[in-house]
């Protein structure tokens, strides 16, 4: 068979998803033409490309990302050939087997492109000769200009003018009456503010430690507020970027401490990992991120983090990062989100996250949630080795496989935009003491839908042993939740759960520390709900009847605390009433013989009752 190929870069033409303004965009429109014999080729042809360096010895990219020194991609793509003419935009994810092109690609200084084809007939074979990319390939690169190598002197004087200025988009004094202040993304640094609202600054970076900076910004930012000034929040932003995946969750099934830590893996010094998630929503474009905390404790020492995603099919696709296959990161780091992928999903379909981790001097990593190859078949780890290249099993030497080391979140973009919902709480929102207690067990998980909870887009960022109070112990103290409230960016609806034990101030204190993390919520377009509080008893027959058992705690404290939770006191959208599944009867403060082992976390059968007091399908549409 004699074939050949005429290659056109035509232009650049469409932005890639996920990219907001003018971005360069990821996608070169290719044109293209092949000729079996001396006939032009009609019909479905399958198709397989690569970029590669100039003798072809190094692959820069291919259409699946599984060719390595300029060999043949795995896997094709189908386009249809009319009178020997075909088109597509190379790196288009809508098409099967293709993924997204790595601006890094442009990095280099020749780049050609290599082509198979196959006619049904004669099999693959490679098109000659490999053609060069234009220069406009590289105008991809303008998306990764260093900081700082535009300045002033490459400004002509007058260039940059109102007409070139959106409204409002520069602003050198802010100061006296009232009004709405409009920052998109950018960080806020205020001196002693007086009143306002700023409005769309989900997930705004703030400057901390900034004098005046009131409680209501700070708080809902996750940061730490100044002693004065009025400044709110109000209104939800509209990115529609979402944890789309189950294992959303920032670790711990216990408190941890700066140097003790529930899930610390030692003794190895790489694992590979590979962990089943189930999509919560049909979504595109997944993306990662990953910690080097457990919670908000830092981890041990910096990691260095290698990613690949697979799809039901066993189809891998690398995770870069800026370019980048491997990303180090420094204890208690913010969680930085990796490229687009070119992995979308529909509702429901099962993904494994594959993924590599080297500690720095040969130290110990934080695990995350525990995993388990009985319960979710497919899941292992290798250890001493990076297993992210390919697809397929890892080696699973015991059932439960202990805690391993995931994303604290998989992002995808979904539209219109779903019910996201975020869990706060302390151990009632983490497990329960059925056994193979986990996040498997969690109450949340179980009534957001079977695979964990894959009904809902859901994240928690609860913690065990966590009070609900506003003190230094508390997840509504601020310096407590900064990395944790990263993951609720984008929600559309908060449930807030705690144990009794962890009512550690007086009723009017606890009802006030609960308003104002509400209202801080509710000024980010968050809808929040409470359930009412399970009692806690003592028990001297294992909790088989309730004559032997005695009300613990501040039973008082948490019988007026759910009558006010009743009340749907503002600004509360909603509440479920979890305390009446569990108690023999509203307020008795004892626990249904059979539904606890503890006297106070729902056992097997308790969990499955209380889950019926979850009911999502009343929170936001």
């Amino acid at each position: 068979m004699k074939t050949s190929s005429t290659a056109i870069i035509v232009f650049f033409s469409l932005l890639l998803c996920g990219f907001a303004g003018a971005q360069v965009p990821q996608l070169i429109n290719y044109q293209g033409r092949v000729v079996v014999g001396a006939t032009d080729f009609n019909g479905s042809g399958q198709f397989k490309f690569a970029l590669v360096n100039s003798n072809g010895s190094t692959t820069y990219w291919s259409n699946d990302g599984t060719s390595t020194a300029g060999s043949q991609p795995t896997n094709g793509v189908t386009l249809t050939v009319t009178q020997g003419l075909y088109s597509l935009q190379l790196g288009n994810t809508a098409l099967t087997n293709m993924t997204a092109i790595p601006y890094s690609v442009f990095q280099n200084n020749t780049v050609l492109l290599r082509i198979w084809f196959n006619d049904g007939t004669h099999g693959y074979q490679q098109l000659a000769p490999d053609q060069q990319i234009a220069a406009v390939g590289y105008s991809m690169i303008a998306a990764t200009v260093p900081n700082g190598a535009i300045t002033s002197a490459q400004i002509a004087n007058g260039a940059v003018g109102a007409n070139q200025l959106a409204s409002g988009a520069v602003l050198s004094t802010l100061s006296g009456g009232s009004g709405t202040l409009n920052l998109g993304n950018f960080t806020l640094s205020l001196g002693t503010p007086s009143s306002g609202v700023l409005t769309n600054c989900t997930g705004l970076p703030i400057s901390t430690g900034v004098a005046g900076l009131g409680a209501n910004v700070a708080g809902a930012l996750g940061v730490s507020a100044g002693t004065t000034g009025g400044f709110v929040v109000s209104g939800p932003s509209t990115n529609y970027q979402i944890i789309c995946c189950t294992r959303g969750d920032t670790g711990g099934n216990s408190a941890a401490t700066s140097t003790s830590y529930q899930e610390l893996i030692t003794g190895q010094t790489s694992a590979t990992y590979r962990i089943a998630e189930y999509a919560t929503a049909t979504a595109t474009n997944l993306r990662v991120k990953f910690p080097d905390s457990e919670e908000e404790f830092a981890g041990p020492n910096p990691i260095t983090v290698k990613c690949s995603l697979e799809d039901s099919s066993g189809n891998i696709y690398p995770v870069w990062w800026s370019g980048q296959r491997t990303i180090t990161l420094t204890p208690g780091c913010a969680f930085p989100e990796s490229d687009p992928t070119g992995l979308n999903v529909t509702k429901g379909a099962e993904i494994f996250v594959r993924t590599y981790i080297v500690p720095s001097s040969g130290g110990s990593w934080i695990g995350g949630e525990v995993f388990n190859n009985s319960v979710f078949p497919g899941e292992g780890v290798q250890y001493g080795s990076d297993q992210t290249g390919a697809g397929g099993a890892l080696p699973s030497p015991s059932a439960n496989l202990g805690y391993g080391y995931m994303p604290v979140g998989v992002f995808g973009n979904v539209s219109p935009q779903t019910v996201f919902i975020g869990v706060v709480g302390d151990s009632e929102t983490k497990f329960s003491m059925a056994t193979n207690g986990g996040y498997d067990n969690d109450i949340f998980v179980n009534a957001f839908g079977p695979n964990l909870g894959e009904n809902y887009p859901h994240v928690s960022v609860g913690q065990s042993g966590e009070s609900f109070d506003g003190n230094s112990l508390g997840f509504f103290y601020n310096q407590n939740r900064i990395l944790r409230t990263q993951l609720l960016q984008g929600v559309t609806d908060v449930i807030i759960e705690y144990a009794v034990v962890h009512l550690n101030t007086a009723t009017a204190t606890a009802e006030s520390d609960l308003t104002n993390f509400a209202t801080q919520l509710t000024n980010m377009g968050i809808r929040v709900h409470m359930c009412t509080i399970l009692p806690q008893t003592s028990s001297t027959d294992g909790w088989t009847t309730t004559t032997n058992q005695t009300p613990l705690g501040q039973e008082a404290e948490r019988i007026a605390l759910n009558n006010w939770i009743r009340s749907r006191p503002a600004p509360f959208s909603n509440y479920f009433e979890t305390a009446n599944t569990c108690e023999t009867s509203q307020n008795s403060g004892l626990w249904i013989p059979g539904y606890t082992v503890d006297g106070l976390h729902p056992d097997a059968t308790g969990l499955a009752v209380e889950t019926t007091a979850i009911l999502p399908s009343t929170l936001s549409q």
